[in-house]
């Protein structure tokens, strides 16, 4: 085959492993011979890993008949050999260059602290629902801080806003839904 490049190498042992699949289903099938569905399947690869075999060498004889082509023609032969030889400084010289350096860090700004107006528009009552829900409904539902409770107790005067509010957000807290996710 007398690849003369890696492009004609790589296509060279392509069809060397195609053919070398082909025998080797050959001889898969002959090892078989009364089970006729494993020799059809058998010569069936084959056949297929053939037909890969002579597309390979096919492709390698008009890639080195085109290599041939070029490298009669000398003005077209030294342009070639000159852009490999400039190809080949560009490849050594990025090989040979240290790394960018990395761009600078941004300084780190100061988070800006959020500003909801609908929060700041709640009562005591539903900011403390918004943040423990299930403390909310389970004071609710104990009509004061649970005797088990195993959080801190809010202020006594929260406890007290907490179970008078007729807000929409503390009495969707009183469904029973609410109360088994609690």
């Amino acid at each position: 085959m007398l690849p003369a490049n890696a492009e004609e190498a790589a296509i060279a042992a392509r069809s060397v492993g195609a053919h070398a699949q082909a025998m080797d289903c050959l001889r898969l099938a002959r090892q078989q011979p009364d089970n006729a569905a494993h020799v059809l399947r058998c010569s069936a690869q084959s056949a297929a890993m053939q037909r890969t075999a002579n597309s390979a060498r096919s492709l390698l004889l008009r890639v080195q008949a085109a290599r041939r082509k070029r490298e009669a023609d000398a003005t077209a032969s030294d342009a070639a050999a000159w852009t490999e030889h400039c190809v080949t400084g560009l490849m050594l010289g990025a090989l040979n260059a240290p790394p960018p350096a990395p761009p600078p860090a941004a300084p780190a700004a100061e988070p800006e602290a959020v500003t909801d107006d609908r929060f700041s528009r709640l009562t005591e009552a539903e900011q403390y629902a918004v943040h423990y829900p299930r403390r909310a409904a389970a004071i609710r539902a104990e009509h004061g801080v649970p005797a088990n409770c195993r959080f801190g107790p809010p202020a006594p005067e929260l406890v007290e806003a907490i179970l008078a509010s007729t807000s929409p957000m503390l009495r969707a807290l009183d469904h029973p839904a609410a109360r088994a996710a609690a």
